[in-house]
């Protein structure tokens, strides 16, 4: 299993060649959180990772935003915070634009 490190290691090429881009967590199908709040800000969405575990998200989310924060193209503005509903599968994701 690959570290929070390694995922982040992995996506930070790509964030650099984004327009812009926001990191999120969710309970629900990453499909329905698109297209319920970020449909008009975004082009494109995808999953970065999953966990059954809520806990696991939460620090895996804040892990990404607190170490992308600070890129010019980053539209996080706070390092994690909100709930998730229940879930039996919880996802960090990419809100972006090329």
């Amino acid at each position: 299993m690959a570290t929070f490190k390694e995922l982040g290691d992995k996506l930070e090429p790509r964030l650099k060649g984004m327009s812009n881009f926001k990191i999120g967590k969710t309970g629900q199908e990453i499909r329905d959180r698109y297209n319920q709040g970020y449909s008009d800000q975004y082009d494109f969405y995808e999953e970065i990772g999953y966990s059954k575990i809520a806990k696991t998200i939460d620090y895996f989310e804040e892990y990404l935003i607190s170490r992308f924060i600070n890129f010019k193209n980053c539209d996080n503005d706070q390092i994690g915070g909100g709930e998730m509903e229940y879930s039996e599968k919880y996802i960090v994701y990419l809100m972006y634009n090329k």
